[in-house]
């Protein structure tokens, strides 16, 4: 509890330290408590986790300064997580702006699906692999600088330090395990070690990742290309054969020891977002450079495509619908399924039923296989202070790919958030 403490004083000493004196006298304090059950409905009723975090923000700002801190006090049944969630520095420049610490950018037009979105990683064991894409995030140290000339706007971002997504929790959300094959005909494989975990790249300047976006409004349509330079977010498995002896048949017999490594990546993109007769227009997608270019190497992942068109509307009794054609996006999260089987559709519905409540629907459907998610909503606000949510993860599908995988784990949730 002592270190828990301690990283909540941090937070406050790092805005003291360096918010000008000008404006230390009206900072602003708030934050939010939540709590949330996840409950298994499928086979038996049973909990799946339960999650409690305390955060606390804190802002001031001058003319030309700006300081932004908050701290994550993060509970689930494995105990208590503190940390720095975000701290960082602005500076308001005539035409241009610096943002340095630890921040979360998002870019791209999709809704919930971001092609070109590749700064920070994402969490996908905390609230789980389908909990909303704002609850993912997790905020990482980077530099970003933004010059404003005649209408446009170039972004530039450096991130110093490598980070991975967060893998879900194998006991709440099983992923496949992995099936290797010999190499050569005449070859029996007798057994597989467990591959140890990856090693990171190391943290030096050659290894950094940086990014760079020019944006702006053409015609009435906001557009944007790209370019990411980085590492993937998953590691790639390697096939590494032990020889371990030869039968009487002159059968060479192998075991495998399988190796976990991190590739280069580099990401070339766009997007645009317009409306024509009150129908929202979007699209966005990237091609992905991988280490194999050639697509040479079986054990490395060939260069992609990930790319997604939108359109969206809003009827008169004010029902909100969005509908998406996504390609490429299992190849993004590492599964390298084939084309067919890349393609999705999604749908995100909101209906303000009127007095602070909403219904939210969002599903996928893998048009191959049939594999589907569907996340139905219910929000109720008490003022400006208090959110209940109640919804559900419902998952099924025809094969184990991707959805299918996870048919087992239907669930229930609530979760309320207090907010000061």
């Amino acid at each position: 509890m002592r270190t828990l403490f301690k990283q909540a004083i941090l937070v406050f000493l790092f805005a003291a330290g360096f918010l000008p004196a000008g404006v230390r006298a009206q900072p602003d304090l708030y934050g939010f408590l939540e709590s949330g059950a996840y409950i298994f409905v499928r086979d038996s009723v049973r909990l799946a986790r339960e999650i409690n975090e305390l955060r606390l923000k804190f802002d001031a700002s001058s003319d030309q300064v700006g300081l932004f801190a908050s701290t994550s006090l993060f509970h689930t049944g494995g105990g208590i997580q503190a940390d720095l969630w975000q701290g960082y520095i602005d500076y308001y420049g005539r035409f241009f702006d610096l943002r340095a610490g630890k921040q979360i950018i998002t870019w791209g037009t999709g809704d919930g699906i971001n092609p070109t979105d590749n700064l920070n990683p994402l969490d996908l064991k905390r609230k789980g692999p389908f909990a909303p894409q704002e609850d993912k995030k997790l905020p990482v140290t980077m530099v970003q600088g933004n010059l404003y000339w005649q209408g446009l706007r170039v972004t530039g971002v450096w991130v110093p330090d490598f980070h991975p997504f967060v893998l879900p929790d194998t006991s709440v959300w099983p992923l496949a395990s992995p099936t290797l094959t010999p190499p050569r005909a005449g070859m029996i494989l007798d057994g597989m070690q467990p591959p140890a975990p990856p090693v990171f790249p190391s943290n030096t300047l050659a290894n950094s990742e940086y990014a760079l976006r020019l944006s702006g409004t053409l015609a009435g349509v906001d557009l944007s290309t790209s370019y990411y330079q980085g590492w993937e977010d998953f590691p790639t498995l390697h096939p590494n054969f032990t020889f371990n002896g030869i039968d009487s048949q002159g059968n060479q017999h192998v075991i495998a020891e399988p190796a976990l490594r991190y590739h280069r990546l580099s990401m070339i993109g766009g997007d645009f977002v317009t409306s024509l007769f009150g129908i929202g227009l979007r699209g966005e997608g990237g091609y992905f450079l991988t280490e194999d270019a050639e697509g040479t190497n079986p054990a490395v992942k060939d260069p992609y495509w990930h790319y997604l068109l939108g359109i969206d509307y809003t009827f008169r009794n004010g029902l909100y619908v969005n509908i998406q054609y996504v390609y490429g996006m299992f190849d993004r999260y590492g599964l390298n399924l084939p084309a067919a089987e890349n393609r999705l559709l999604t749908l995100g519905a909101t209906l303000d039923l009127g007095n602070y409540t909403s219904l939210e629907v969002g599903a996928m459907y893998a048009l191959e296989d049939e594999n589907y998610l569907l996340k139905p909503r219910y929000i109720r606000s008490v003022g400006n202070a208090v959110d209940l949510v109640i919804g559900a993860y419902l998952i099924g599908g025809n094969t184990k790919h991707h959805f299918g995988a996870f048919d087992a784990n239907d669930q229930i949730y609530t979760e309320i958030r207090y907010n000061f």
